[in-house]
């Protein structure tokens, strides 16, 4: 199931690429920012769209459930080099 919550702008990634979603192997162990909050996740995927670059990612909620969810690229940024809650 996509969570359509997660495509909501959010605070940039520290990383500030874009494209850097494009060039990550698949799948590749990613920090994602969701609901103001860094949560660790798996990209699996990405696209380019009119609206930029946008990465599927799966990453567990506060309740433990696996969500998949297309996150614009601004909000991901490899293992270890994102946010600090």
């Amino acid at each position: 199931m996509i969570d359509p919550r997660a495509a909501v702008t959010q605070q940039p990634s520290p990383t500030m690429d874009p494209a850097l979603v494009a060039r990550l192997p698949l799948p590749s162990h990613v920090t994602v920012r969701v609901d103001g909050r860094s949560r660790r996740g798996w990209l699996i995927g990405s696209s380019h769209e009119p609206t930029g670059w946008i990465g599927r990612v799966q990453y567990d909620d506060d309740c433990g459930q696996e969500v998949t969810a297309e996150i614009p690229a601004e909000q991901i940024s490899p293992a270890g080099a994102g946010w600090v809650d």
